[in-house]
């Protein structure tokens, strides 16, 4: 949400769910751990950006507006949204889980991964990789559609939006029969 040119800020969002749990600005702050001026002056802050009232206020005390009512739901919705953000960045920072699709040519990955990937896991014990194996031209285009979020391939960097590294360089044997006119000749291919 987008209104005056400022969104809403997440401590707003805050404030807005702990006054419309407690409807009391004084019980909120106490709660929250501010000043009740703090709280009220983010409060109407947040009514003018939004161009709402979120709680009618009189002597008697202090209750949801309509619009306040309506508002309360997200506004816990995106509390835990920010919750959880902050847990997935945590579990992130501390090493969790994280799995790769990775995609690789039939006739490279048996022969690699079994001598990339265990010294990997020692060092990065939370990553994973779902491996699948393709042709390069279906590996490319998959990576492109977002099937893969990276390849093993013998393609080069043709495509704008790749970021290609090389790994390695393969020689390649051309083999031939004994009795054939190029057998014993050194071949150089540039």
């Amino acid at each position: 949400m987008q209104l005056n040119g400022k969104f809403p800020s997440l401590n707003q969002i805050r404030y807005f769910v702990a006054v419309a749990k407690s409807l009391s600005f004084r019980q909120a702050a106490t709660s929250l751990g501010i000043s009740q001026p703090t709280l009220t002056s983010q409060i109407n802050a947040l009514e003018s950006n939004l161009g709402l009232t979120l709680f009618e206020r009189s002597r008697s005390g202090t209750l949801l507006s309509p619009q306040g009512k309506a508002l309360l739901e997200t506004a816990e919705d995106v509390i835990q949204a920010g919750v959880k953000f902050g847990e997935v960045a945590t579990n992130l920072s501390e090493g969790e889980v994280i799995t790769y699709r990775l995609g690789v040519p039939p006739t490279l990955g048996p022969y690699l991964l079994p001598h990339v990937l265990p010294p990997l896991h020692e060092v990065q014990p939370g990553l994973r990789f779902y491996v699948r194996e393709a042709a390069p031209l279906q590996l490319q285009h998959g990576l492109l559609h977002g099937e893969y979020d990276l390849i093993l391939s013998p393609l080069g960097g043709e495509h704008a939006q790749l970021i290609t590294h090389p790994l390695f360089k393969e020689p390649l044997k051309f083999v031939v029969p004994s009795d054939h006119k190029l057998a014993g000749k050194k071949l150089r291919c540039t």
